[in-house]
């Protein structure tokens, strides 16, 4: 009788702190670690994860999309230009209205623009897993399909335009919501220990995943081009794209490469 009153009291005081923790927004970039993310979500005291991205691929209704000041935190949510997927475009304008998210705190989580841009390469043009949904399938297919044709310095050329438009939209948001934290997959990789205490002090996390997590994390020694994660390493650009491409981000991009400190 004791132990199970201790359990509904701890249950009692987690509902609680639930009920008056403001919600939180987890926003991010293609190939920036979302898929690792979720594990820090699903692990985050007094709020309960909601991954309305993963449902975009099933056949739903976007009306039952429902975001609470209090409680929760959504995410990982991709700001991308690949708006012609509606379930993306739906939560992308979302997360660009300031007043929808104007009382809760934000997590914000980037990576070296350049290595997106390599990740993307390979990820979108081989070895990303395509949806359930046979007409998001057949727009996964057909970006493969172009991307198959260019080399990865002309997918760079490409996509530079729509990467800094990205970094700059997520910027603008940042700026908007003073009650965030921008965390770098980079960090994640080569300083965990920055990256870990920087989350730790913006919401309360559950501290028993921390040495999981870190393995879990670790980028792969050798690469594997037939995998969704290739290597997870950083500054893969400086291997894979030529020098002409890199001198061209660096110049095209170098207001954003400042602003998160790559340069």
């Amino acid at each position: 009788m004791i132990f199970y009153n201790k359990i509904m009291r701890e249950f009692e005081n987690i509902m609680y702190r639930q009920k008056s923790s403001k919600s939180v927004f987890f926003v991010t970039l293609h190939k920036s670690g979302s898929t690792v993310s979720k594990k820090i979500l699903e692990n985050i005291k007094s709020l309960k994860h909601v991954d309305y991205a993963s449902r975009v691929h099933e056949d739903i209704n976007y009306s039952e999309f429902i975001f609470r000041r209090k409680g929760y935190i959504y995410g990982p949510i991709i700001i991308a230009e690949r708006n012609n997927i509606l379930g993306y475009r739906f939560l992308d304008d979302y997360i660009s209205d300031f007043k929808t998210h104007l009382n809760s705190k934000m997590i914000f989580m980037v990576r070296d623009p350049r290595d997106i841009i390599v990740s993307a390469y390979h990820s979108f043009g081989r070895t990303h897993p395509l949806s359930s949904d046979k007409e998001i399938a057949k727009l996964q297919l057909s970006d493969r399909k172009r991307i198959q044709e260019l080399t990865i310095d002309e997918y760079a050329c490409n996509e530079a335009k729509n990467v800094r438009e990205n970094f700059r939209r997520l910027i603008n948001i940042s700026k908007k919501n003073l009650d965030n934290i921008i965390l770098r997959y980079d960090d994640l990789i080569d300083n965990f220990e920055n990256f870990w205490n920087t989350l730790s002090s913006f919401v309360e996390i559950n501290q028993e995943i921390r040495d999981s997590f870190y393995k879990e994390t670790r980028p792969r020694v050798e690469l594997h081009n037939d995998s969704h994660k290739r290597s997870g390493k950083t500054k893969q650009y400086l291997n894979e794209l030529s020098a002409d491409t890199i001198i061209m981000l660096n110049d095209y991009i170098k207001e954003e490469l400042r602003y998160f400190k790559y340069i």
